[in-house]
């Protein structure tokens, strides 16, 4: 009675116990018959929804599954989960701001092993960045003095992935290069960073030495690969040059640091501080300078390329 305060089994104000329970009726309606073909599937009772419709000939006596078929506009989700999301909805879903719960920073050499209930990653690779290059003298430039050219930055690769629990995922990251100190031996290119087989990104070029020009140009960024997101690292800069007195100096090339890497800045010259910055962050090294009035190269060293990192979202 709606009019009577509920105060509990015998008015006693205790708690009343409640069932809820949930109701499903199954009836079959029957159609009227037809010739094969032209048979017409009769319409749902008002408040029933119709589920199958069975379909049998004149005087079968017995329903196989093949005379069994889903009712036109029957509430089923014939779908699984990942089928329904499509690839708009989970960029969507991605696009909201979902806080990480867990995050892993490599920096050297190691493993990722997904953990139990894990079934999806998301992974950032960035290659190391590439030293700068060597001033020097090139044979045909009648003494022109040129500097070295800065180092390019690491490659750059992100993606989001479906994961195992228990998969056990390599992972190389690509540690700082230091710069050659003998122009015979040529560029050095920075090294590559990778996730397993999923996500890698090269390390990258070296900057030119001044003594085999052009070759004093900035390195070349490195690239990545294999993620939703692949970007190639900034260019290092080209290092200066000057034609003029030899008492003039030079300054090497900015190391490329777009993106997450921080290049070294060119060496600054009459100075014995004023050697090249390192890059960080997968970021190129800068060229090295010389200066003339120290008659050395010592007081503006090149630059290393920057260490790359690996980073792991779950």
């Amino acid at each position: 009675n709606p009019t009577v305060p509920l105060s509990g089994p015998g008015g006693l104000g205790s708690a009343q116990p409640t069932v809820r329970s949930g109701i499903v009726a199954v009836f079959p309606k029957p159609g009227i018959p037809a010739l094969s073909g032209t048979q017409q599937t009769p319409s749902p009772d008002q408040g029933y929804v119709g589920l199958w419709v069975v379909t049998t000939s004149y005087g079968q006596t017995s329903i196989t599954p093949a005379n069994i078929a889903a009712a036109p506009n029957a509430p089923f989700i014939a779908e699984t989960l990942p089928q329904k999301m499509s690839a708009t909805a989970v960029t969507a879903l991605m696009a909201q701001n979902v806080p990480i719960r867990n995050c892993q920073f490599f920096s050297a050499n190691g493993s990722f092993t997904v953990s139990p209930g894990i079934t999806c990653i998301r992974v950032i690779v960035k290659g190391g960045g590439g030293p700068g290059g060597l001033a020097g003298v090139p044979g045909n430039s009648n003494g022109t003095t040129v500097a070295g050219g800065g180092g390019g930055e690491g490659g750059y690769a992100e993606g989001i992935f479906s994961v195992v629990p228990g998969t056990v995922y390599a992972i190389t990251v690509g540690a700082e290069t230091l710069p050659h100190t003998d122009p015979s031996v040529g560029i050095v290119a920075g090294k590559s960073s990778s996730f397993g087989s999923l996500l890698s990104a090269t390390g990258g070029i070296g900057g030119g030495d001044g003594n085999v020009q052009p070759a004093s140009t900035g390195g070349r960024g490195g690239d990545g690969s294999g993620g939703q997101i692949n970007l190639s690292g900034q260019c290092g800069a080209t290092g200066t040059n000057y034609g003029g007195p030899t008492t003039t100096p030079v300054t090497g090339g900015l190391g490329g640091g777009m993106g997450g890497g921080s290049g070294g800045q060119g060496g600054t010259i009459e100075s014995n501080s004023g050697g090249a910055r390192h890059g960080r962050n997968g970021g190129g090294g800068g060229g090295q300078g010389f200066s003339p009035s120290l008659a050395t190269t010592s007081a503006a060293a090149a630059g290393k390329g920057g260490a790359g990192y690996v980073i792991v979202h779950y």
